[in-house]
């Protein structure tokens, strides 16, 4: 079964501009994102440049700071504290990865848990696996939001999650968890090594596998790949906010 993400994304969008005007309406003001972009990596300048693209068209205010990669990190600290303390910023969105003299976790932990748009947070991390009301992180939250679109009963199902950073592979396996889904999280090339016996419903590949043949999975699995991937023309399976 192929899963659209594009037809999910028009229905996100509409709703969201709705969304937006209420608040508009509401507060006096449009709700404000600041994204930090800190280099050139060319996939991180994509993915900034299409958040920026999607907050332009539901109406939400966005601002991206580019910095150059020599910047230290005690000055991006600096700039995180800013953001932190301007209350004309509703969301702050610190791309990565940074540059390796940088300390990624001190600068997601200098984010304010209520600005933290990505949900790297520790204190929204921790509250995601307490179930206590918290922003989720974007691409999990899309997956789940994918298989209930398509009409998948999550519940009672096995999934297997290829990958388990902090950003897909253990936020999405936690979410399913909830739902009363049967996870497995599986590496790289403990995933290559057992696809012809995966038998499991969801498959859920935190990155691109080049080596996965998808051929010779079953045909009533319902396949999330979180990354652009053209075998077989599933490339818009990730294409939940482009």
């Amino acid at each position: 079964m192929i899963i659209k993400g594009k037809d999910l994304s028009t229905s996100i969008k509409e709703a969201l501009k709705v969304r937006v005007e209420v608040l508009k309406n509401q507060y006096g003001r449009t709700p404000n994102l600041v994204v930090v972009l800190v280099g050139e990596d060319p996939g991180s300048v994509s993915y900034v440049t299409g958040k920026a693209k999607a907050a332009t068209e539901v109406g939400i205010a966005n601002n991206t700071i580019r910095l150059a990669d020599t910047i230290t990190e005690a000055d991006l600290l600096a700039l995180v504290d800013q953001l932190n303390n301007d209350d004309s910023v509703d969301g702050i969105l610190v791309q990565l990865p940074l540059p390796k003299h940088i300390d990624e976790n001190k600068i997601i932990a200098a984010i304010s848990p209520e600005k933290d748009v990505d949900a790297f947070h520790p204190m929204n991390v921790a509250k995601l696996w307490l179930k206590q009301p918290c922003v989720l992180p974007c691409t999990p939250k899309g997956i789940i939001k994918l298989l209930h679109f398509a009409g998948v009963d999550i519940a009672g199902k096995e999934a297997v999650v290829v990958g388990r950073s902090n950003i897909v592979g253990q936020p999405v396996a936690k979410l399913l968890f909830q739902l009363s889904c049967i996870y497995h999280i599986q590496t790289r090339h403990r995933a290559l090594k057992s696809q012809t016996h995966i038998y499991h419903r969801f498959l859920l590949n935190a990155f691109n596998i080049d080596g996965l043949n998808y051929s010779t999975f079953s045909t009533y699995i319902y396949l999330i790949d979180i990354c652009l991937c053209r075998y077989y023309n599933l490339i818009e399976l990730c294409l939940i906010f482009s």
